[in-house]
């Protein structure tokens, strides 16, 4: 999964699938690390990928 993220956040191309997956990950996630730095950094990226999704709710529904 890192992988094929690495790879398309290089490229510039993520997909909703990979999102939507990586949303899941982030959601399993129900307890914290103890460390609150990484906490804070999977809190981003859970608001990260939210938001993306989002952004291609509306374009998918006009289709």
């Amino acid at each position: 999964m890192l992988d094929a993220l690495k790879v398309q956040i290089i490229e510039g191309r993520l997909d909703l699938s990979t999102l939507t997956r990586l949303e899941t990950m982030l959601n399993e996630l129900t307890e914290g690390s103890g460390e609150d730095q990484l906490d804070g950094v999977l809190d981003a990226m859970g608001l990260h990928v939210a938001v993306e999704i989002a952004k291609r709710g509306p374009r998918l529904a006009a289709q």
